[in-house]
């Protein structure tokens, strides 16, 4: 897909990272960050071979051991720039970014000013899901 996408010129390509549902399984949120990070760090070989951004998503998934949200990979914005900042460094060079969904900001009730502010130049794309919570 990143060959296709650089050569179509498409510069941004939306990568939803693994997720594994909680409740079914054993995993904390540091263990979905390594898988996270495992696989991020495949894609680097085709990446670095393109023009093409791979766009982490925040993802919220369920609850497990004590979550009061249904967090998932890059909910947490400290934690997203870190595994942005990470991977990139793993590259050598910016080929990692951040596509922010704002229906899954609703879902877990966090405050868009907060993130945008935080995230600063890592975005990349924002996409607009509707998420119908009062």
């Amino acid at each position: 897909m990143i060959e296709f996408c650089d050569k179509v010129g498409c510069g941004n390509l939306v990568v939803h990272g693994i997720n594994p549902v909680f409740d079914d399984n054993d995993f904390t949120l540091d263990d979905v960050r390594e898988m996270n990070i495992r696989f991020y760090a495949s894609l680097i070989p085709a990446l670095l071979k393109s023009n093409v951004t791979v766009c982490l998503e925040n993802l919220p998934v369920g609850r497990n051991r004590g979550m009061d949200k249904l967090e998932g990979i890059c909910c947490d914005p400290q934690d997203a720039a870190e595994l942005i900042d990470t991977l990139n460094g793993m590259a050598g060079r910016e080929v990692f970014g951040l596509c922010l969904d704002s229906g899954h900001l609703n879902l877990i009730r966090r405050d868009p000013r907060r993130i945008c502010f935080f995230f600063d130049l890592k975005y990349k794309e924002v996409t607009t899901t509707s998420s119908l919570l009062n």
